[in-house]
């Protein structure tokens, strides 16, 4: 993977280097609608699956994985 290459910045528009979840799922700090969470994080990494990783594969199947632990630790926070 070129060490230049932002995933974040390239497949989902982002600038920061390393978002919060909130951020990941482009969502309002602190959101509570857990429909609101769980549909976020489905298009968010619809988005990403769109992309051919090539060369970023790797850097690809971990934001994946991010976005699903993400989606699964807003909406258990929300749960309790």
């Amino acid at each position: 993977m070129n060490e230049a290459f932002n995933p974040y910045q390239v497949w989902l528009g982002l600038e920061m280097p390393q978002p919060n979840y909130y951020e990941l799922l482009s969502l309002p700090p602190y959101e509570a609608d857990l429909e609101t969470i769980a549909v976020a994080a489905d298009r968010v990494a619809i988005r990403v699956r769109n992309y051919r990783p090539g060369v970023n594969a790797a850097a690809w199947s971990r934001l994946l994985d991010e976005i699903h632990t993400a989606k699964e630790c807003l909406l258990n926070q929300r749960e309790k």
